[in-house]
């Protein structure tokens, strides 16, 4: 068990375009756990717990899990869980200001759109269920599998408010208002498999595969028309295959190779990226080593942004790192 308190404070100067109400606040978070397992056979655990938390925004927030797993040999494990995990609201869902986008309609009239928070916004919530099996099928060869089935509600989406009209000056703004919402939902399912082989004793491969399906949806009365979108931005389909060689007197070498699937909005389409990564062990508390990342391309575009205009290309990169453990 534990528990643990955080304080943050967090503001906006004026004169940018983005605001916050109030311009100034002190978040505070107390939270505590508890965890026990319990042995109900020889062969039979049962791991129950929670987190309790009280935050700024929504008050006592609560997130259970319990966990069984049977293991009627020492290289087999059946196990099941059900938990509920939430998202607290932030500062920009519940106290932002900012203008969107501004387009005149003639000399005289400006369409504008602006983004309010909802000091009403509520925890976005995911209860989940998972069962897995995992194996040592020999001494070189392991396996693990398992497939999830997960419930999400109030998930955020943006609400079109009524217009408002300003005539008291030219020009006429006509604003479209959105507000931040909790009429999102989805119901999404699927499963993960992985395989480790030690092929010698200084060679290990890894690989793993994902397949995701999302069901996003809205609550009956949602105006909203970007948030189902984004739900839908995640691959349905990923593998990785991983390979570590002990090249000897310290030295490691690895490299990663992930492969991921046309992402079902479109944004994206399916592309593989490489990894790699040459550690030197100097004793047991040093490690230098140079890792490059995303090696096949000198960019490509992973994701799109929130609102689909413009999205940020991850591009290849090389870099050193020195470790020092104490």
């Amino acid at each position: 068990m534990g528990a643990g308190f955080r304080a943050t404070e967090s503001g906006t100067p004026p004169g940018y375009p983005i605001s916050l109400s109030p311009s100034i606040r002190t978040d505070r978070l107390y939270n505590a756990f508890f965890q026990d397992e319990i042995s109900l056979a020889s062969d039979l655990w049962l791991t129950v717990g929670s987190k309790i938390e009280h935050n700024a925004y929504t008050g006592f927030e609560y997130e259970p899990s319990v966990r069984v797993a049977w293991t009627p040999t020492n290289r087999h494990t059946l196990w099941a869980s059900a938990s509920r995990a939430i998202r607290q609201p932030t500062r920009g869902e519940t106290g932002v200001s900012v203008e969107l986008a501004e387009f005149p309609l003639d000399p005289y009239t400006l369409l504008t759109t602006r983004l309010h928070g909802n000091p009403h916004f509520q925890s976005e919530e995911l209860r989940d269920v998972e069962i897995g099996y995992r194996a040592q099928w020999t001494t070189r060869l392991s396996f693990d599998g398992d497939a999830f089935l997960s419930y999400y509600r109030h998930l955020q989406t943006l609400e079109v408010q009524p217009q408002m009209v300003n005539a008291t000056s030219l020009p006429v703004r006509i604003e479209i208002p959105l507000i931040y919402g909790n009429l999102g939902r989805a119901t999404n399912y699927g499963a993960e498999v992985s395989l480790a082989w030690a092929a010698t004793p200084r060679w290990r491969i890894a690989t793993g595969y994902a397949w995701l399906h999302t069901n996003p949806g809205l609550e009956p009365g949602s105006t909203d028309q970007l948030s189902r979108d984004l739900l839908l931005d995640s691959p349905e389909h990923s593998f990785q295959i991983r390979s570590t060689v002990n090249v000897g007197h310290g030295l490691e070498w690895g490299q990663t190779l992930y492969w991921t699937a046309r992402l079902p909005d479109g944004a994206s389409p399916n592309h593989a990226r490489l990894d790699s990564r040459l550690a030197w062990r100097l004793g047991e508390r040093t490690e230098i080593s140079i890792v490059g990342q995303n090696l096949l391309r000198p960019r490509f575009l992973e994701y799109s942004d929130t609102f689909q205009i413009l999205g940020a290309q991850v591009q290849r990169s090389v870099f050193g790192k020195i470790t020092w453990t104490f």
